[in-house]
């Protein structure tokens, strides 16, 4: 099973809540998924690789996408591992990272854990690093940041402690 986005524009609207299209250059590049699909419709297992370049999907861009992912009873209650790094001039911000390696375990629909880990060797040996979880809760999303580093030169930014961003429709919220 094979599918190619030559524009990843073309995902634009379901990157957003409202089912409205994002500013023209907030999502561009190619994506490539190879992989299969084992069992049944009600336990249907997917395995596979992903493939991009030239990525820019809000704000964050990429040279070269390399990824995989394993997702169990894909159709009902996914769970299951993405992986994926980012290479080659990953800019994100005002950052650029020679890498950025990104590990998501999808719990349910509801919940998934995220690690985040990126470098640049060159220059002021730029690092950053980023464990948390991303829940849905009744149409609001928390993203819980339990650990945060970033360090280059001879400064070094941690998070203090565990913090909670809440948003839905109407609130923005920092615990």
């Amino acid at each position: 099973l094979t599918l190619v986005v030559d524009s990843v524009g073309g995902l634009r609207p379901y990157f957003n809540g409202d089912g409205t299209a994002a500013a023209a250059d907030t999502l561009l590049g190619r994506v490539t998924l190879n992989g299969y699909a084992l069992g049944r419709l009600d336990s249907l297992f997917l395995r596979g690789g992903i493939a991009g370049e030239n990525l820019n999907i809000r704000g964050v861009r990429a040279r070269r996408l390399d990824g995989t992912f394993a997702i169990a009873d894909a159709l009902r209650s996914p769970s299951g591992q993405i992986n994926a790094d980012l290479v080659d001039s990953v800019r994100v911000g005002g950052l650029v990272f020679d890498t950025l390696r990104t590990a998501i375990t999808l719990v349910d629909t509801t919940e998934a854990r995220f690690a985040v880990n990126g470098r640049a060797l060159a220059g002021d040996s730029l690092t950053m690093s980023a464990l948390g979880t991303w829940r849905l809760l009744a149409g609001a999303t928390a993203v819980r940041m339990d650990s945060f580093a970033l360090a280059f030169a001879d400064s070094r930014w941690t998070l203090e402690r565990p913090a909670t961003l809440f948003t839905d429709s109407t609130t923005l919220r920092i615990d």
